[in-house]
This record gives C-alpha cells, sequence and structure tokens, in this order.
C-alpha cells in the first residue's frame, strides 16, 4: 500500500489556483479518504474470513493472527498462511477450549449445600481440610461426593 499525501489547496502556494480547482481537488481527496476507508475495511473482514477456518483449530485463534500478521504473512494467500502455520503452528496450544463436564441437578444441589454450609468452628474447618487432602485430580464426580459423605460435608 502507498501512502497518501493530502495536499492542502488553501495554502499560498496555491492562491493563483483557480477556486473550482481547488474544490474539485477537496472533493477527490475527501472521496479517497472515503475509498480507503472502505478498502480497509472490506480487507479486515476478507482477512477475518481468510483466517476464520485456518485458525478455528487453536485454542487462541486472535493470538496466532496477530503474530502471523505481525511477520507480515499476507492473510489473504492461504499458501502462505499454511505454510507459517507449519513452520510455527506448534508454537500454539490446539485443540478446543474444551468444554465442561455436564452438571446433573443432584451435583447442582450437593454444590448449593456446600455453599451454605457455615463453617463456624475450627472442627468444621477441619472437616474440609480433610476432605480436600483425600481428593485427587483423577477423581470423578462420584468419588468426590463420597470423599465429602464419609467427613459428613
Amino acid at each position: 500500500m502507498t501512502d497518501i499525501q493530502y495536499i492542502d489547496t488553501e495554502s499560498a502556494e496555491f492562491d493563483g489556483t483557480p477556486k473550482a480547482l481547488r474544490d474539485h481537488v477537496a472533493k477527490l481527496q475527501e472521496a479517497l479518504k472515503a475509498t480507503t476507508t472502505e478498502r480497509d475495511t472490506y480487507r479486515t473482514q476478507a482477512t477475518s474470513s481468510a483466517l476464520g477456518d485456518v485458525l478455528a483449530g487453536f485454542k487462541n485463534p486472535e493470538r496466532v493472527k496477530r503474530d502471523l500478521l505481525s511477520d507480515g504473512i499476507d492473510p489473504l494467500n492461504r499458501e502462505g498462511v499454511e505454510k507459517w502455520l507449519g513452520e510455527n503452528g506448534d508454537d500454539y496450544a490446539k485443540g478446543d477450549s474444551g468444554t465442561a463436564p455436564a452438571v446433573t441437578s443432584e451435583d447442582a444441589a450437593a454444590h448449593q449445600r456446600l455453599q451454605q454450609t457455615e463453617l463456624t468452628s475450627p472442627a468444621d474447618m477441619s472437616k474440609v481440610e480433610a476432605a480436600m487432602a483425600e481428593i485427587t485430580p483423577d477423581m470423578g464426580g462420584e468419588q468426590i461426593k463420597a470423599v465429602y459423605r464419609k467427613h459428613g460435608l
């Protein structure tokens, strides 16, 4: 893209120029500005559309898009984008953003009861701490409920 130089036709340099010509130049400059803005809008839309499909496999597509554009890759050149992703794609987390496991109404009710439990005494706190100490990352919902029940929570 080329830089467009604005010409101030009202300056002293253009005093001898006919008014109609200066007005016409001003109108053309306004039309150029509007066309440039419209072109940039369409280019942004085309870029988003072109990259949307390619970047769908990444957890943070906006970050990938930002880095791709900062490296000077034309987002409308699909081959160039795929080549760049082939070289740099391993730097970004792939896969869907993950979905939360389905929560049953029983799980929600148990969570609600736990939230409403008044933990006022040290004995109550020790129950929670003891239960938390037994919970491991590989436990499922039923196993965690069993641990809480075992400790009276």
